[in-house]
């Protein structure tokens, strides 16, 4: 492990060659016994993992309806193929789907911040009890934003995506807005009242509307009627 000086000075290099640059010292050395160190993997387009499908809202297979304990165990299971963040990525679907969806992933990800808070929290107050089934989700893969993969393809191009969603955003941004539920100013925030002792998110409460806030890529196509249009609103919200 290479550290920068100390911040009294003890480090520094004299001389002509140490002029204008910092110098660094090694303080310890980790032997990673023959195995690889480095950068964790950031996947932006990731339709499920494990048997959890990020765009089952229910509407096909009722009994494996994503739920936000499915993305939590997704999360955690990610972690360990050297995956440290991740989009969840829903295809071309229903309204009544992403009205499920996108406030789920963000109840997710809303979980999964204020647990980590409190698992350091915990570990500097030098509480090292904690439950393993609820440590695992705090350890997973950072949950980003949604990718919205669809509707908005031309026919022809739509691969495997469900013909019955297909459409153009004739309307520009207002009909990417009407498709994903998405509302106008984003400025409802996300409230959970969760104490410190449950060991999985409660999934009773009904949940936010979706919120600009809980997307971060749109996959669109710009040939399509009403597209620049949309594009060019799009890029101004970022």
């Amino acid at each position: 492990m290479v550290l920068p000086p100390d911040d009294d000075g003890d480090d520094e290099e004299e001389g002509d060659d140490a002029v204008g640059r910092e110098t660094f010292r090694v303080r310890s050395v980790v032997d990673c016994q023959n195995q690889i160190l480095s950068p964790g993997y950031i996947d932006i387009q990731l339709n499920g993992c494990y048997g959890v499908d990020f765009s089952n809202a229910g509407d096909v297979h009722v009994d494996k309806a994503l739920t936000v304990k499915d993305v939590m165990d997704a999360s955690a299971r990610l972690a360990c193929t050297g995956v440290t963040s991740f989009c969840p990525t829903v295809v071309s679907s229903s309204k009544e789907t992403y009205r499920t969806i996108i406030p789920l992933i963000r109840r997710a990800r809303m979980w999964q911040r204020e647990n980590r808070m409190r698992w350091q929290q915990r570990q500097r107050q030098g509480k090292q009890r904690q439950r393993q089934s609820q440590r695992q989700y705090e350890v997973g893969a950072n949950i980003l934003g949604m990718h919205l993969e669809g509707p908005f393809f031309a026919p022809s191009k739509r691969g495997a995506h469900d013909e019955r969603h297909i459409r153009s955003p004739v309307h520009g941004i207002e009909t990417v807005k009407e498709v994903y539920g998405l509302s106008s100013d984003g400025s409802e925030e996300f409230d959970d009242d969760d104490d410190d002792d449950h060991d999985v998110p409660r999934e009773v409460i009904e949940p936010p509307k979706p919120e600009w806030q809980d997307v971060e890529i749109i996959t669109l196509a710009p040939e399509l009627e009403g597209a620049f249009s949309a594009i060019a609103s799009l890029t101004q919200k970022r």
